[in-house]
C-alpha cells in the first residue's frame, strides 16, 4: 500500500473559519491548517491521479484557491508490516 500525505497552510487572506468550512479537518497540526491523504495500491496509481486531466484542470485549480503554495510539504511513503498477528502468538 502506497500512500501519500500532504500538510498544508491556507493562504494569508482567507480566514482560519472560511478555511475550515472549505475542507473540514479532523484535527490541527501545530504548523498546518490540514492535511490531506491519498491511498494506492502502487507507486504508478499515485502518479497517475498526478497525471490526470481531471486532477490538473479541476483539482490543482481549486487547492490555489485555499492552500498557501509556498508553505506545501508532500512526504510519500509505503506501509510494511514488522510484526504480524502470527509473529506476536508465537512469542
Amino acid at each position: 500500500m502506497i500512500y501519500l500525505s500532504s500538510l498544508i497552510k491556507k493562504r494569508d487572506d482567507i480566514s482560519k473559519e472560511d478555511f475550515d468550512e472549505y475542507g473540514p479537518l479532523a484535527g490541527q497540526q501545530p504548523r498546518y491548517d490540514g492535511i490531506a491523504q491519498f491511498w494506492v495500491e502502487k507507486e504508478d496509481d499515485l502518479i497517475a491521479v498526478f497525471s490526470s486531466d481531471y486532477y490538473r484542470t479541476i483539482v490543482a485549480t481549486d487547492e490555489m484557491k485555499f492552500i498557501k503554495e509556498s508553505c506545501f510539504e508532500l512526504y510519500v511513503g509505503e506501509f510494511q508490516v514488522k510484526w504480524d498477528k502470527e509473529h506476536l502468538t508465537k512469542q
